[in-house]
C-alpha cells in the first residue's frame, strides 16, 4: 500500500504540467472537496468527529502536506530548479527513519537509517541531472522536505482513533477549506477547465488523492512511519518512468543506477525492520529464533 501510494504520487507531476496555466487555488480546492465527498460515500456513515487535539494535528497535516509543501516546492523551483528541490525532498526517507521511532519513544534503527541514505542517494541519482542549486532554493527545499515529513508524522498519533479513512477524509476537508479561503482572499481568476485540464484534475482527485491517501495512511498504520518512509524514494522513480512513457525524459545509466539503488535500499530496510520485529516478538514470547531467520 505504501509503494502504490508513492507510485501514484510520482505520476502526479505529469498531470500537474497540464495544469500549469489553470488557477492553482480553485483547482486544488475542487480536487480535495471531491475527494472528501468520495471518502464520505465510501465510509457509508457519518465519519467519526476528531477531538480538538486530533483537529489541530490534522490541520497541521493539511497545511504542511497540501498547502505549504506545494508553495515551498514551487518557489524553490523558481529560485533554484526542480531537480535541486527534488534532491533535497528526496531525503525524506532519512528524516522519517529518524523521527518515526523518536515519535514513538523508541531509538532509531541503524539499519533503517542506512537504508534511508541509500534510497535518498538513489532518488538523487534519478533526478539530479541538470541540478543547479542556490542558497535560497535549498532553504525553500528544506522547508518542503520538513512539510513532506510532517504530512506523515503529524498523522501518526491520530491513526489509531480515526483510521486511514478518517485521517484521509478530514485532511481533505481541512485542505479544501484552506484552498477555498485562499481562492476567495486572493480573488484570482476563475474559469472553466479545458478537456485536458478536466482529465488531469480527475486523475489527481481519484488516483493521487482518494486512492493514494487511503493507501498511504493504511500502510503507515501497518508498518510504521519509519519503514513506510522508505517508499518515498519511489516518487522520483515513478515520475521519471511516467515522463519516459510520455517521451519527455530519456533513460540514462545514472538514472537506471538510481532506480536500482532505490530498490536495494527499500528492500534492505524492509528486511532489517522485519528481522528486528521477529527478535522483539521472540523475546516477548520467550522463543529464540534460529540464527539467520529473517522473518
Amino acid at each position: 500500500m505504501a509503494a502504490a501510494a508513492q507510485v501514484l504520487v510520482g505520476s502526479s507531476f505529469a498531470a500537474l504540467l497540464v495544469l500549469d496555466r489553470y488557477p492553482f487555488a480553485p483547482g486544488q480546492a475542487a480536487r480535495y472537496t471531491v475527494a472528501a465527498l468520495l471518502m464520505a460515500l465510501v465510509a457509508r456513515r457519518l465519519p467519526r468527529l476528531p477531538t480538538w487535539r486530533d483537529a489541530a494535528l490534522l490541520t497541521g497535516v493539511a497545511f504542511s502536506g497540501l498547502v505549504a509543501f506545494n508553495l515551498l516546492s514551487l518557489h524553490g523551483s523558481i529560485h533554484s530548479d526542480p531537480a535541486s528541490v527534488g534532491v533535497v525532498v528526496g531525503c525524506v526517507p532519512i528524516v522519517l527513519a529518524l523521527a518515526g521511532p523518536l515519535a514513538r519513544g523508541e531509538r532509531p534503527r541503524a539499519g533503517l537509517i542506512a537504508a534511508g541514505v541509500v534510497v535518498a542517494a538513489g532518488a538523487a541519482m534519478v533526478q539530479a541531472g541538470g541540478a543547479h542549486p542556490t542558497v535560497l532554493g535549498v532553504v525553500l527545499a528544506l522547508g518542503a522536505m520538513a512539510c513532506e515529513a510532517a504530512f506523515t508524522l503529524l498523522a501518526v498519533p491520530v491513526l489509531p482513533r480515526l483510521g486511514a479513512l478518517g485521517v484521509s477524509l478530514w485532511t481533505c476537508v481541512f485542505g479544501a477549506a484552506m484552498f477555498w479561503a485562499w481562492a476567495l482572499v486572493t480573488g484570482g481568476p476563475w474559469r472553466t477547465p479545458s478537456a485536458d485540464e478536466v482529465l488531469s484534475l480527475t486523475w489527481l482527485t481519484l488516483a493521487v488523492t482518494f486512492t493514494a491517501f487511503l493507501a498511504w495512511y493504511a500502510g503507515v498504520r501497518r508498518i510504521g512511519a519509519d519503514r513506510a518512509g522508505l517508499f518515498c524514494g519511489l516518487v522520483p522513480v515513478s515520475a521519471a518512468a511516467t515522463a519516459a512513457v510520455l517521451g519527455t525524459l530519456h533513460a540514462t545509466p545514472l538514472r537506471m543506477a538510481g532506480v536500482v539503488a532505490v530498490g536495494v535500499g527499500v528492500t534492505a530496510g524492509m528486511l532489517a525492520g522485519r528481522r528486528r520485529d521477529t527478535r522483539v516478538a521472540a523475546v516477548a514470547t520467550g522463543v529464540t529464533p534460529p540464527p539467520g531467520d529473517a522473518v
